[in-house]
C-alpha cells in the first residue's frame, strides 16, 4: 500500500500542497476538480507533470454531485463526463464519489431506483472516457452501509464500478470496517483514511483528527494487506500541515507503507 493525501481541505495554494506531501514522503495526492478550476487536458497534464516534479502521483479525483434527487438527476451524471476526462488527463481515471442524501419525501422504494439509474449512467461514462467509479459508503448518505454498496455493485455489475474503502464511514454507521473489507475484496482500488468517534446508538458520530478517534487502523490496514489491496490510502480532511503530518505520523506508525 502507498499513503497519500486528498488535498482539498488543506488551506493552502496547490503547489504548496504538493511540496509538503513532498516533505512528508508521501507518494500520491487525490485532488478535487474545483481544485483545478474546470482545467481542460492540457492544463491538467500541467498540473500532472507539477505533481510528478514533487516526486507525486494523481490517484485521482473526487465527485460531488447528489445521485439519490431525481430532480435534475440527468444532468448531475452528465458532469461526470468531465471528471472522467479530467482524471484521465492527470493520469489516473479514477473517480470516488458518495451517492449523496436521500432528499425529504422521497420515498426508499424511489431512491435506489435513482441510485441505481445514476450509478448504471456514470459507469457507463467511465467506460467511455476509460475511467473508473469508486463508490465510497458515507455516513449522511443513502447509501452508507457495507450492505447498501454491495446492492449496487450487485445489481449495477459493471467492470468500471468499484469501491473506495474508508473504513470511518463504516465504523461510525455500526459496521465492522474489517468484515466490510472482507466483503469487497477485490473489488477495493482506493481508500481513504479518516478518523471519528460513535457518540450514541441514534447514528450520531464526531469527526476526529486522524489517531485521535476510536478506529483500529492496523487491524484495517492488515485486513486490506491480506485482501491484496496495492493501492494508495489517502488521508482526508486535514485542515492543514500540522494535522496532516500528525496523521503520517500515526500511521506510519501502525503500517509499514511501502513508497511512503
Amino acid at each position: 500500500m502507498r499513503l497519500g493525501v486528498c488535498t482539498p481541505g488543506l488551506p493552502m495554494p496547490r503547489e504548496e500542497k504538493f511540496a509538503l506531501a513532498q516533505r512528508l514522503g508521501l507518494a500520491g495526492v487525490q485532488m478535487a476538480p474545483a481544485e483545478l478550476a474546470g482545467a481542460d487536458p492540457d492544463a491538467a497534464a500541467q498540473v500532472r507533470e507539477a505533481a510528478r516534479a514533487h516526486g507525486l502521483e494523481i490517484t485521482g479525483t473526487t465527485a460531488g454531485p447528489n445521485l439519490v434527487d431525481p430532480v435534475g438527476l440527468e444532468e448531475r451524471i452528465r458532469k461526470f463526463r468531465d471528471f472522467f476526462r479530467l482524471s484521465v488527463a492527470l493520469g489516473s481515471g479514477l473517480v470516488t464519489g458518495e451517492v449523496k442524501a436521500k432528499p425529504d419525501g422521497l420515498s426508499e422504494e424511489a431512491a435506489w431506483e435513482s441510485v441505481l439509474y445514476a450509478v448504471q449512467g456514470v459507469v457507463r461514462l467511465a467506460d467511455e472516457q476509460g475511467g473508473v467509479f469508486a463508490l465510497e459508503a458515507g455516513p449522511g448518505c443513502w447509501v452508507r452501509t457495507a450492505a447498501q454498496v454491495e446492492r449496487v455493485l450487485t445489481a449495477v455489475a459493471h467492470p468500471r464500478l468499484k469501491v473506495n474503502f474508508d473504513a470511518r464511514n463504516y465504523y461510525v454507521v455500526g459496521d465492522n470496517p474489517v468484515e466490510a473489507a472482507r466483503r469487497f475484496g477485490r473489488e477495493i482500488v482506493h481508500a481513504h483514511v479518516n478518523d471519528g468517534l460513535r457518540s450514541g446508538r441514534d447514528g450520531t458520530w464526531e469527526a476526529r483528527p486522524v489517531g485521535a478517534g476510536e478506529m483500529d487502523h492496523a487491524a484495517v490496514l492488515r485486513s486490506l494487506e491480506r485482501l491484496g489491496f496495492n493501492g494508495y490510502l489517502c488521508v482526508e480532511h486535514c485542515r492543514g500541515a500540522a494535522e496532516l503530518t500528525s496523521a503520517v505520523e500515526h500511521l506510519r506508525g501502525v503500517y509499514p507503507f511501502a513508497g511512503g
